[in-house]
């Protein structure tokens, strides 16, 4: 998420133009906002990433709603998820494994992107009996329960509150204008309901592993592939790969046979 500030930016302009205008337009100072949910239809609490060293003065609401932490330019660290991984996700699991089966380390799963401040946890989860399960590069909009359910509508409310707020509210700095729009809105959105929809639809809960072939997004590109699949031209070295596990994205295994020319080619993914 931005917020709004000013910065001096460059122009190119053509070798005749006489005298080049340099408009001056809002700088994006990020912070981020991290959101973490379970299969069971409960969020973690909301962990804020502001881009400072030292805490600043937030409204009272917004205190007490975040798991607050600082950086220099609000981005995720390593440092800052592992910090996230020992004080919210490691409480959490311990206390959902004491609700199902009381002194047995069960087994949990965290599901997650590529991001290469993820692994700066990863011999803690290990030794937490957490499994990491990261989504094959690009996906996060077809298999990422996030994604499916709970960023759009949070978008979508979260305009509306921060007008309502501007006008109610004055005296008020524009970064605490969005904070106090997103205490008020997580609530309504963070709910089990929509929580565990996305699940189901990412297939992830229950498990469904084809529920992707269904995703709009996958039809959409089918319906844009070439309708024949081109052969493999031997003499520069290609190969043809085929899918080995139809419900995994990520698992390619090479034909140990590639097909000559003239020979027809295995069956394009349905």
């Amino acid at each position: 998420m931005v917020l709004p500030g000013h910065i001096r930016v460059k122009v190119l302009c053509g070798a005749s133009t006489p005298r080049p205008s340099v408009e001056e337009l809002e700088k994006q100072d990020h912070f981020t906002l991290v959101i973490a949910v379970a299969a069971s239809g409960k969020a973690l609490p909301s962990h804020l990433i502001l881009p400072r060293q030292t805490a600043p003065n937030l409204p009272e609401e917004v205190r007490c709603s975040f798991y607050l932490s600082g950086t220099s330019k609000g981005w995720l660290t390593a440092e800052v998820f592992r910090h996230w991984v020992e004080q919210i996700l490691i409480p959490f699991i311990r206390e959902r494994r004491a609700q199902l089966r009381p002194g047995v380390s069960t087994r949990a799963l965290l599901i997650m992107d590529n991001a290469t401040q993820h692994g700066a946890a990863e011999e803690l989860l290990a030794k937490e009996n957490i499994t990491v399960l990261r989504l094959p590069p690009h996906t996060s909009h077809i298999l990422q329960p996030l994604d499916l359910s709970v960023f759009g509508p949070l978008k979508q409310v979260l305009a509306h509150k921060r007008r309502a707020l501007q006008e109610r509210i004055t005296g008020v700095s524009e970064r605490d204008f969005l904070l106090i729009a997103l205490t008020e809105t997580l609530p309504g959105v963070l709910t089990p309901w929509t929580i565990k929809s996305g699940f189901i639809q990412a297939g992830l809960f229950p498990w469904k592993p084809d529920a992707w072939h269904t995703s709009p997004f996958v039809i959409r590109t089918q319906q844009t592939l070439p309708a024949k699949r081109p052969e493999a031209d031997r003499s520069r070295g290609e190969a043809i790969f085929e899918v080995s596990h139809p419900s995994s994205l990520s698992t390619l295994t090479p034909v140990e046979n590639p097909p000559s020319q003239g020979q027809k080619a295995p069956p394009a993914l349905p």
